[in-house]
């Protein structure tokens, strides 16, 4: 029992086989550090820049008293772009504090037009991003200057956002430009975006901004513990708290990974690994990745508040299918996806003969369960509140490949989806995915219920439909020749 702070990555090899990690009492793993000496701002130049109700409220820790410099910052990140460690992030009282934006969380700007143009894939006029983009808001010129002030958006699609730092911004125009490498799609008018890093944002319970000059950081707390026993963990650890390379039957039961800026685990050629029973937290990148290996399991286990996806899982060969018999049974998954907000789903699924059964998944921004393969089977699952801040997504997503067979999903149970633009469906069979069984799920609310997307050999039987608007929808889009599916 205890708290066990890691500066390096707990390594496990080749060499290590038939080995139980179990929990004594409650046992945490942490990638960080505790910060301590938080004090009320007392600097008048920092006071002014604080909205007035807001500033008795926040409080300021000095990093350099714990020995902390060179605080790294953000990294473009998003659709299409590299896989980066996330920048150091605070947590206060086992919750995950949000960095200052405007406007407030959940609420976005629009894009109201771009200097220059060119046609995108649809045929319409969209900004070159190198270029910039307009907008209309007074606020930012309010702020005092900032080199760290940073823009995310849905530039073109409701699938496809990115990060992106400011250059300038014209307050008298509207006009903004970022710095290369520039946003992943052309900027489309009445399209999505949000500042972040913004001190005179920091105006909400919850929110917090670090000062990498000054080296400190700023924070509003959203509750105190009641026996005065607060506590403030800044995630410093770029790589995953936990790596099994080549090891075989390897178990971890009972142990809380936390605070990282990295990986929770990382499994490569490992076999035989099982996590019972665990609790994945306040990470950076995905909770668990596991690349290769045989019959490894997650099961019993409690998932939330991670950067980017829950569980990626990768096993098997489309060659020879020849299965990995990965399980992931019985977990709780939530609030995932919290930085890079798409195509980082609760469970990501690539390979042959992998079973995820029993799962519970809620409050996403994208895709529930990703999967890409053959002998995938997607069964017992409850599934909600996903997709609730883009389009054209699904709860249950897989797509361009009409060699995916022998895949089943079927006794599910998916309900209440969010979306916007083109909406939200329940079991999306993407761009000629083909073959797909689904049966025995029950769908309530959910938008198009079963989407066959231009495939063959796909098989809906036995499920019900309850206010999903249709039902089933399909379509022959892979016959089409002018946008996507022309030579």
């Amino acid at each position: 029992e205890g708290d066990y702070f890691l500066d390096e990555t707990l390594e496990f090899g080749a060499n290590h086989r038939q080995i139980t990690v179990r929990a004594e009492g409650k046992a945490r793993f942490i990638g960080g550090v505790r910060l301590t000496g938080w004090r009320p701002v007392d600097d008048p130049d920092v006071l002014k820049r604080l909205d007035p109700e807001a500033a008795p409220h926040i409080f300021v820790v000095d990093l350099g008293e714990h020995g902390l410099t060179g605080i790294e910052g953000f990294v473009s990140r998003g659709f299409g772009r590299p896989q980066a460690p996330s920048h150091p992030e605070p947590f206060w009282n086992g919750r995950p504090l949000y960095v200052a934006q405007y406007p407030k969380r959940g609420e976005f700007l629009t894009i109201t037009g771009f200097e220059k143009a060119l046609t995108n894939e649809l045929e319409e006029q969209a900004g070159i991003p190198e270029h910039g983009f307009y907008f209309s808001d007074p606020r930012p010129a309010s702020w005092a200057d900032n080199d760290d002030l940073w823009v995310h958006g849905y530039w073109s699609f409701d699938w496809k956002p990115s990060y992106e730092r400011v250059k300038s911004i014209n307050h008298a125009t509207g006009h903004l430009l970022t710095h290369d490498p520039y946003a992943v799609s052309p900027f489309r008018p009445g399209q999505r975006f949000y500042f972040l890093n913004v001190l005179e944002e920091l105006r909400y319970p919850g929110d917090y901004y670090i000062d990498r000059k000054a080296n400190k950081l700023y924070f509003y707390p959203d509750s105190r513990a009641a026996d005065g026993n607060d506590e403030l963990l800044l995630s410093l650890l770029k790589t995953p708290l936990l790596r099994l390379c080549g090891s075989r039957d390897i178990t971890f039961r009972g142990i809380v990974f936390e605070c990282g800026r990295g990986d929770g685990l990382a499994a490569e050629d490992a076999s035989g690994v099982t996590i019972d029973r665990c609790v994945f937290r306040h990470l950076g990148n995905a909770a668990l990745r596991i690349e290769g290996g045989l019959r490894n399991s997650v099961k019993n286990s409690t998932i939330h508040h991670v950067g980017e996806t829950g569980i990626h899982a990768a096993g098997g060969d489309r060659v020879t299918l020849t299965p990995a018999e990965f399980s992931i049974e019985n977990n709780h998954i939530y609030r995932i996806a919290q930085w890079n907000r798409c195509y980082n789903p609760a469970i990501h699924i690539r390979g042959v003969g992998i079973r995820a059964a029993h799962n519970l998944i809620h409050d996403l921004p994208h895709i529930g369960i990703l999967w890409w393969g053959n002998d995938i089977e997607i069964e017992h699952n409850e599934i909600y509140s996903v997709c609730m801040e883009t389009g054209d997504a699904g709860a249950v997503y897989s797509g361009r490949d009409l060699t995916f067979r022998g895949n089943k999903v079927r006794h599910n149970f998916i309900h209440h989806l969010g979306g916007v633009g083109l909406g939200t469906m329940g079991i999306y069979n993407d761009d000629g995915l083909s073959g797909t069984l689904m049966e025995d799920n029950f769908f309530l609310e959910v938008g198009r219920a079963a989407m066959l997307g231009g495939g063959v050999d796909y098989v809906v039987r036995n499920n019900v439909f309850v206010k999903c608007y249709p039902a089933i929808t399909m379509d022959s889009r892979v016959a089409h020749t002018k946008f996507f599916w022309g030579p």
